[in-house]
């Protein structure tokens, strides 16, 4: 898909947004104690209305794990308007076959993710007209009733709760967006809580890049990417269905 000023692909979308947030330098960390004398303390944010959908992505190939395949991905977008009049778009990408294996078996790959994105939906049913302290206080007064509406609609009595956090991605996305227009806030650093701070302190300046290599991927493709200097390999094993990490 073509990018304009009114037709933007997913990974354009991606690629604005992550660059509005980090636009402005780091500002200094204030303690909650610093935060109350000053009185810079964070907003609450009500979310007053939501839209939802989805875009199928067909994969080039299936990519083979965990005994199964995934043929296509369901890309979700949710957008949170809070009673401010802030809005904010939250994406995420759905995976059932990941989360449950289970339910992946026992139905269609569009009938796993359709349950999914249910869950999606029920999750911004329960936020709506809501007020919250922060999105994680958001997710810990949701995340329990979705696992159990998962369990219904799955009929997995143990359903993983993978199966209902992924479908919370693009709406703790979008929470953290809108609570950080509520409070100012342009950067990742400013949206850690204290009690966090200290250990998200940290600073990397290079990362390690783990290809996954589904089943059917040939020896020499392995050969390749060993030359080009990946040194740990995340391989799917057909057999047992597990993922095994070679150095």
């Amino acid at each position: 898909m073509k990018t304009s000023s009114n037709n933007w692909s997913r990974r354009a979308f991606v690629k604005q947004a992550g660059a509005a947030m980090v636009a402005v330098p780091a500002s200094p960390w204030l303690t909650l104690k610093e935060k109350k004398m000053t009185g810079d303390i964070p907003q609450y944010f009500r979310v007053a209305s939501y839209g939802t959908t989805f875009e199928r992505e067909r994969l080039k190939k299936p990519f083979g794990f965990k005994g199964s395949a995934s043929l296509n991905l369901w890309q979700t977008a949710v957008k949170l308007t809070s009673a401010e009049g802030h809005s904010a778009i939250g994406l995420g990408v759905q995976n059932p076959l990941w989360c449950d294996s289970r339910v992946a078996q026992e139905t269609s790959e569009s009938g796993g993710n359709a349950m999914m994105y249910s869950m999606t939906e029920r999750a911004l049913q329960m936020i709506k007209g809501e007020q919250f302290a922060s999105p994680m206080v958001m997710l810990d007064a949701i995340l329990d009733e979705l696992l159990e509406y998962g369990k219904k609609i799955t009929r997995q009595t143990d359903l993983r709760k993978t199966f209902a956090l992924n479908p919370l991605v693009p709406v703790d996305n979008a929470a953290w967006l809108i609570y950080a227009k509520i409070n100012g806030f342009t950067n990742f650093d400013q949206l850690v809580p204290p009690e966090y701070q200290q250990g998200l302190s940290a600073r990397h300046p290079q990362v390690v890049s783990i290809p996954a290599l589904t089943y059917g991927t040939s020896i020499e493709e392995i050969k390749r990417l060993a030359d080009d200097g990946y040194f740990i390999m995340k391989i799917k094993n057909r057999r047992s269905g597990k993922s095994i990490s070679h150095a």
